[in-house]
């Protein structure tokens, strides 16, 4: 068996590569796109394989929070702790939990 290769993203440059891809990933215009292609609405149970830091929660959360839960699974404990504290932020008027899970 060969020694694992996989990122750790939730550590020093690749941590920061992932924000940054996210912060530039996509227009407010296209968010709004994919949001209406997907029917978000207020109230729905959106769940985010991958979830690291709980960019797709805080990024839609517009569009489906309001009574609505975000359930994130990622594989990095370090994301996950991140990803929780910060939804304190933008978790609201609905609920976000972040669990372990590939």
């Amino acid at each position: 068996m060969g020694k694992d290769k996989s990122i750790d993203f939730s550590r020093g440059r690749y941590r920061e590569m992932l924000i940054w891809q996210r912060k530039s990933m996509f227009t407010e215009e296209k968010i709004a796109e994919y949001a209406a292609w997907v029917k978000f609405k207020p109230g729905m149970t959106v769940i985010d394989i991958g979830s690291g830091l709980g960019y797709l929660g805080y990024t839609y959360w517009k569009y489906f929070g309001e009574g609505g839960h975000y359930i994130g699974v990622d594989i990095r404990s370090g994301l996950l702790k991140d990803a929780q504290d910060s939804s304190e932020f933008w978790a609201d008027g609905g609920t976000a939990s972040f669990n372990a899970g590939d």
